[in-house]
């Protein structure tokens, strides 16, 4: 019985601890000895066992094992018992978990909302494995509880905690024990176990321990005749940096402690006693980089760079050539280069990208979560579309995830029809029946990719409404995966994947059927017999899924490889590059904590609750472990930082730059932002790399706005040029860059002929096309001249809405014209009266009966009605208070103008809403109404830009109507058709109704005339509650009408020549914020970018005041800006 604890620093200076102890038990394995076994974290077994022969010369182990403690737990209670128990893995654990939250989530208080979110399970999970390893049961949190005091929200958290580790503890019960709990077994088998009798252990790779690892320990020590440990500790307590050693340190005095208990002092074996001069500048980092008074170097250092990058692109790929440049110059192989990437999550898209670019190969040791898998995406999904009856999202989810036994060709069509007829239930069930409007698609070939999409769906519906357990439930489950072949379709895609070279996600598709398997059997032997939900099924195989994550093994033994600060072991390197030296990276932000706050926990610690886990805790081992990286680098490190983000913003330097330039004052920062010749030879490494480089240069050349490229700068990439372009394997590509690089946007013309085949004069215009032109030319070329078909949707879109309302008051109005009764004078019952019947007919006809589909949509009904019925109201009342008479309701117009440069005319079409008349001493005002769900509002911009012609092409519309002598534009308008959203300070009825009957004003131009003004409100005085007569901008002089009527109609005629004369240009207009891509459906086509070629914006003036807006309309916008 007996423990030794080696002690010393890292570095190429100081002995290697784990050389140390190879050497120790390669020796008495000379001598015969056996029983020897040597522990090391559970991810790098294989790699010490390689490197324990590597250092003996040994073909194999006989005699020694190297275990972890997970291996060696199995292996003694193989031996001595307990292997009987059901053990509950983590995934296992996740999942017991999930089900305790959900029995007690409605007695949470603090949690109880939060208990049933994406990442709670995960929290939950970690801290009660905490608790466990610290020893804190169910019935020390209570008691914790308590000295808090009720009420305060520790305790509640407490309480809360408490609960779910109580029913996660009743689940367990005798019969299960997970991970945290096998430790007191072990320990309790330990003593009894023939496998340790006359063992040696060696313990190696740890920093600290848990309290139940610390017990383990304890018992190996009791049992083997010695365990020797290793930790990298700096034996003088007072030694300059002896912070960066607090975590070790506190293991040792943790181990000291155990040695006396046990009855013996621990042996401490000092590697310290020798160690060489320092002779290099890395020499020197190892012992001041942590230290508070570092010792400044005398020279500058050649073993180590630091380097400033652009953004986290230029960084990673300054690395890339660094690594080929030390592969090429200075003979290192990858696999003697080792990459910390700060943010894994950050720098990893980047560096796998790079380094492939640049033909490095590389291993990218990073753990991948199995929930991101697709195919565990379908599992979920055929779940959940059963638990919903088939919901359009968990179908089409289950779907594209490329397991449904249909192909993509035959799920897009599908898709398309169940969109179009809101296909839900047990719809699926049957033969669709009502045809498409697509008239290409056959509804034959839609059953038939229906029935065998539904046909496993149906059994395993059919299957899980028998099944009442875990364990028949998951039966079903497989029986629907074979149903579908799942396991042949995984083959095809580990085959695919192979032959593409993507071994990542290849291995990922090995190993996902026997995870799946895992998963269940940790669910047959865990709760297998009780009954259950299919929601909580769902839940329990979630959760389950939530713990896994996969990692891959390389496929290769000469590799970069490339880690992150957490999962770090590389003792053998010669070079390593640091990406990712910024503030909050390296080192980390200060810890945050889930579930309960760093207060909470000094408060816990004051109550002798000790958890691990607190912020002093992370940040000292953090300290650590960048001492032991920097440390690790034989030759060479290469430290480097961003200076912007992905979206531009800055980002600061890491302290830890400061601290080093301390240490060496004659180190110069390199900046890879530096144009000089030699920084640009850097760039020119391997082809596949240097490409990405060209390309900037060539874009930089192109369209460059900085200082001019210095002439050598430009004969070096014109030389690259040319040996692109004339290199067999490359040419292509290159001639491809650069069309790309004289690519200008989509063309933007097309010949006349093109375009009068295209568009087919006479043309046929509405007015809305017209505007849509003047937004943008090729938004109009795409849905006038490719007319792409959209797909059909089951649900209510705004026009359908619009389309009610105006049908519903063209309604009323004929209605009353049958009866032979002016509007003015309906009733409010009678007008209610005729808005349900009218809807009653009307609503179910709206994309077949989609207002009776969901409670979603019979809302919308009833909003509808009520927005109906008070539009009506208010129509009727702005007729009652003026002189005005209805004449026509829905009227369609046609219009036709030449075209004086083509010989051709343009039909300019539509429908007025309403068309109002009213006589007065010979003459006859015309008033035209246009319904508009949205809010659209008078803008005389708009108008000269050719925007918004509607008001005034619908009152040259309704005047040619009319015909006859005398006509006179009255005014035109829009009516807005809407429950208003009122802005007012005070509640009271007269406010109210003030701003209700405001919001219903008429909006848009009328003629400056007191006839007319008077016939719209006989009543009106200072103000209207019809139009508003304080609006200038509203109100025009008879001259200044037609003038502008002459104006719109050179507007169109000058849109349309343009049309015909093949104009298809991006070029959207701006006007402030507001663009013609805003709502444009077409962006996707177009990728209109400012930065590309001849593609801008049509800029135009936000308002124009109306003075100048008359006088130039009078002049015929001749200077106008749509030119």
């Amino acid at each position: 019985m007996r423990i030794r604890v080696i002690i010393g620093r890292e570095g190429r200076l100081h002995i290697n601890k784990s050389d140390y102890i190879y050497e120790e038990i390669g020796a008495r394995l000379q001598r015969g000895r056996s029983k020897m076994y040597l522990l090391v974290p559970e991810q790098f077994t294989l790699g010490a066992e390689r490197e324990l022969m590597a250092y003996n010369r040994l073909p194999g182990l006989l005699g020694a094992d190297v275990l972890s403690f997970k291996r060696l737990e199995y292996r003694i209670l193989s031996e001595v018992g307990g292997i009987a128990k059901t053990f509950v893995d983590e995934h296992g654990k996740q999942m017991l978990l999930q089900k305790s939250i959900r029995e007690v989530q409605k007695d949470l208080t603090v949690y109880g909302k939060s208990a049933g979110r994406l990442g709670f399970l995960e929290n939950i999970c970690a801290f009660i494995s905490e608790l466990k390893q610290s020893e804190i049961t169910p019935e020390a949190l209570e008691a914790a509880e308590a000295e808090v005091g009720e009420g305060r929200i520790l305790s509640q958290k407490l309480k809360d905690i408490r609960k779910i580790y109580s029913a996660y503890a009743a689940l367990l019960s005798h019969d299960r024990i997970d991970d945290d709990d096998r430790a007191k077994l072990l320990c309790a088998q330990i003593p009894k176990s023939d496998y340790l009798e006359r063992s040696l252990i060696w313990i190696d790779g740890f920093h600290t321990f848990s309290g139940q690892d610390f017990r383990i320990i304890e018992a190996l020590a009791a049992k083997a005749d010695c365990v020797t440990m290793t930790l990298t500790l700096d034996p003088d307590k007072n030694a300059p940096d002896a912070s960066a050693f607090y975590v070790p340190g506190e293991t040792l005095k943790r181990i000291e402690k155990m040695a006396i208990d046990l009855g013996f002092e621990a042996e401490i074996v000092n590697l310290e006693t020798t160690v060489r001069p320092a002779v290099s500048g890395l020499d020197h980092l190892e012992r001041n980089l942590f230290a508070l008074r570092p010792a400044s170097y005398g020279q500058k250092p050649d073993d180590l760079a630091v380097v400033q990058c652009k953004n986290i692109w230029n960084e990673v790929e300054k690395g890339a050539q660094k690594i080929v440049a030390l592969v090429r110059e200075r003979g290192f192989r990858y696999q003697d280069i080792v990459v910390l990437a700060g943010d894994m999550e950050t720098y990893g898209g980047s560096i796998k990208r790079a380094f492939s670019e640049y033909g490095i190969p590389f291993f990218m040791d990073d753990v991948k979560k199995v929930t991101e898998n697709n195919f565990l995406e379908a599992v979920l999904a055929a779940l959940e579309s059963n638990r919903s009856h088939y919901a359009y999202e968990d179908i089409f989810t289950f779907v594209k995830t490329g397991f449904a036994p249909i192909t993509p060709e035959e799920a897009q069509e599908l898709e398309n029809y169940v969109i179009e007829f809101g296909i839900r239930g047990s719809a699926w069930e049957k033969p669709f029946e009502r045809p498409s409007a697509d008239e290409a698609v056959s509804l034959e070939t839609l059953n038939a990719s229906r029935e065998r999409l539904m046909a496993p769906f149906m059994a395993l519906r059919k299957s899980l409404r028998k099944a009442r357990t875990y364990a028949d439930k998951t039966k079903s489950l497989v029986r629907f995966l074979e149903d579908i072949k799942a396991p042949e379709t995984i083959d095809g895609l580990s085959e695919a994947l192979r032959e593409r070279g993507d071994f990542d996600s290849m291995g990922l598709y090995n190993q996902i059927w026997n995870i799946l398997m895992e998963v269940f059997d940790q669910i047959n032997s865990t709760m297998g017999g009780e009954s259950t939900t299919l929601e909580e099924y769902i839940s329990v195989l979630s959760g389950g899924f939530q713990s896994y994550t996969v990692g891959v093994i390389p496929s290769r033994q000469d590799v970069v490889n490339i880690t992150d600060l957490m999962r770090s072991r590389h003792s053998q390197m010669k070079a390593l590059l640091v990406f990712g030296m910024n503030e909050g990276v390296i080192p980390g932000n200060s810890p945050s904590f889930n579930l309960l706050s760093e207060r909470e926990r000094d408060q816990l610690r004051k109550r002798e609750m000790e958890l691990q886990n607190n912020s002093d805790f992370r940040r000292a081992q953090e300290d650590f472990l960048l001492y032991s990286l920097f440390a690790a680098p034989s030759d060479y490190l290469y430290l480097s930082y961003a200076m912007a983000d992905a979206e531009g913003s800055t980002i600061p330097v890491s302290p830890l730059i400061p601290r080093i330039q301390a240490v060496f004052p004659k180190l110069t920062i390199e900046s890879a932002l530096e144009n000089t010749l030699s920084k640009e030879w850097e760039a020119v490494v391997t082809p596949g790399g240097t490409m990405g480089s060209l390309i900037d240069h060539l874009r930089e050349l192109r369209y460059g706005k900085g200082p001019a490229m210095p002439e050598e700068t430009k004969r070096l990439w014109q030389t690259v040029s040319k040996w692109y372009d004339q290199d067999a394997h490359y040419h292509t590509a290159f001639r491809q860059i650069q069309e790309a690089l004289d690519y200008e946007g989509v063309d933007d013309h097309l010949s006349q002929g093109q375009a009068i085949r295209l568009f087919e004069p006479p043309i046929q215009a509405s007015v809305s096309r017209l505007e849509l032109y003047r937004k943008c030319p090729f938004s109009h070329y795409v849905e006038y001249g490719l007319r792409p078909v959209p797909r059909q949707a089951y649900e209510v879109e705004p026009p359908d809405i619009g389309t009610v309302l105006h049908q519903l008051i063209d309604a009323v109005y004929k209605e009353a014209e049958r009866e032979q009764v002016s509007v003015r004078d309906l009733s409010q019952e009678k007008t209610d009266a005729m808005v349900d019947a009218i809807l009653d007919e009307t609503l179910p006809q709206v994309r077949h009966q989609v207002f009776n589909s969901t409670g979603q949509y019979q809302y919308l009904g009833r909003k509808l009605r009520r927005v109906s019925k008070r539009t009506v109201r208010v129509l009727v009342d702005h007729m009652r208070r003026g002189d005005f008479d209805f004449k026509y309701s829905e009227r369609q117009f046609s219009q036709i103008l030449e075209l004086p440069s083509f010989d051709e005319t343009v039909k300019v079409r539509g429908v007025i809403d309403r068309i109002d008349v009213y006589e007065r001493e010979g003459d006859t005002f015309v008033k035209v109404i246009d319904y508009k769900s949205g809010n659209k509002s008078l803008n005389l911009a708009e108008i000269y830009y050719g925007l918004s012609l509607q008001l005034a092409v619908y009152m040259e519309a309704g005047l040619e109507i009319l015909e006859g002598d005398n006509l006179i534009p009255g005014g035109t308008f829009y009516f807005h058709v809407d429950d208003p959203m009122l802005q007012v300070d005070k509640l009271d009825p007269e406010t109210l109704t003030a701003a209700l009957n405001d919001s219903f004003k008429l909006n848009g131009i009328y003629l400056d005339d007191p006839r007319f003004t008077k016939a719209m409100d006989a009543e009106a005085d200072k103000d209207s509650e019809v139009i508003s007569l304080k609006a200038r901008n509203s109100r025009l002089s008879r001259d200044e009408f037609e003038d502008l009527l002459s104006y719109v109609k050179r507007v169109i005629i000058e849109m349309t020549e343009k049309i015909l004369g093949g104009d298809i240009a991006v070029h959207p207009y701006k006007k402030g914020k507001e663009t013609g891509c805003e709502y444009c459906p077409y962006k996707g086509i177009c990728q209109f970018d400012e930065s590309i070629g001849k593609a801008s914006y049509d800029v135009l003036r936000t308002s124009i005041p109306r003075d100048e807006f008359i006088q130039k309309i009078k002049e015929g916008g001749k200077d106008n800006e749509m030119d």
